[in-house]
């Protein structure tokens, strides 16, 4: 009858009694947990450091690529909502202006000559729109041009003073001076197809308007090319 002993032991060399008496040694490895896990997931394979610098390297330039873009989009997109936002606080100062004058003339037989009609605006216009004091006051634009207001169809960048302009019975003028070119366009293309006035220039180079000088958008955005632009509209009272 054949006589055998078995003892297993982790990483240890076992003896096995055979039927004649023999003894036999066989060595048993049984594989750790560690070592059975490393078979299974082999180490993944690094890239040289070179390539990994180069790597890096693109997504910085890419990255910062990326921002500029980013910034200057949103640096444009904030000037324009700054200028349409100060051309739109002219626009609602000059329509205070006009207001003024037409309800403070509507019963006298004419627009009066000089400043009056300069001063019934000033009298009336947000306080923030005003520069000066005393008889120096100007209304200006948040760009620092000036909003002028006189009687008749000869629009002027001169502030009215003494018997300038003359007298009219049924025209009066404003006249904004120191536009950027996009509160240019802005400011004159909200006058036009209007049955109350009389036309509007965009030029700069007054003469006396009976019609209507600059009528569509093209002729608007033609002479609205500079950051220093003057419009002059004419009323009829």
């Amino acid at each position: 009858m054949m006589n055998s002993f078995f003892s297993f032991g982790q990483g240890k060399s076992h003896r096995l009694i055979t039927a004649g008496g023999n003894a036999a040694v066989c060595g048993v490895v049984v594989a750790s947990p560690e070592t059975e896990i490393a078979a299974q997931h082999p180490p993944h394979r690094r890239l040289p450091r070179r390539s990994r610098r180069g790597v890096s390297l693109f997504g910085v330039i890419l990255g910062v690529a990326i921002a500029a873009l980013v910034t200057l989009g949103l640096v444009s997109a904030y000037q324009g909502v700054v200028t349409n936002t100060r051309a739109q606080a002219v626009l609602n100062t000059m329509l205070i202006m006009e207001s003024t004058v037409r309800r403070t003339f509507a019963n006298r037989p004419t627009f009066e000559a000089g400043p009056a009609l300069q001063g019934a605006a000033i009298s009336a216009v947000p306080t923030n729109s005003i520069q000066g004091s005393g008889a120096s006051r100007v209304i200006v634009t948040p760009w620092g041009g000036n909003i002028l207001v006189g009687a008749g169809n000869t629009p002027s960048a001169t502030a009215p003073s003494g018997s300038t302009p003359a007298a009219s019975t049924n025209r009066f003028y404003i006249v904004v001076t120191g536009l950027p070119e996009a509160a240019c366009e802005t400011v004159a293309s909200a006058y036009l197809d209007r049955a109350d006035v009389i036309g509007l220039d965009t030029d700069g180079t007054f003469a006396a308007i009976t019609a209507a000088v600059d009528d569509d958008f093209a002729d608007i955005n033609s002479d609205c090319d500079s950051d220093d632009e003057t419009v002059g509209i004419v009323f009829r009272g």
